[in-house]
């Protein structure tokens, strides 16, 4: 059985969401390959370990990514099936 879900990481949404250029990539790479690992991450943006773990880590956060396993630097990260409440009133 295969389930098709709605891509609702819009360019709008990423801009909405105050993303920086290195997290939308990663975004982007992530939609296109399933996951990314951390060192992947710093690989793609050419950052530290450090600034990789806190940007992935505000991309769980904003319910972006979810952590889909390992830790440190084998840690790999997916994109979200469930949209995120976006400035809720």
């Amino acid at each position: 059985m295969t389930t098709i879900w709605r891509d609702w990481l819009t360019d709008n949404v990423l801009g909405d969401l105050g993303l920086n250029e290195r997290q939308k990539n990663g975004v982007w790479f992530a939609k296109q390959n399933v996951e990314i690992s951390n060192c992947r991450y710093r690989e793609l943006t050419d950052i530290s370990e450090s600034k990789a773990l806190r940007d992935l880590r505000e991309l769980v956060k904003l319910g972006v990514m979810v952590k889909s396993g390992g830790v440190g630097r084998n840690a790999s990260y997916t994109i979200s099936r469930n949209k995120p409440v976006i400035n809720p009133s």
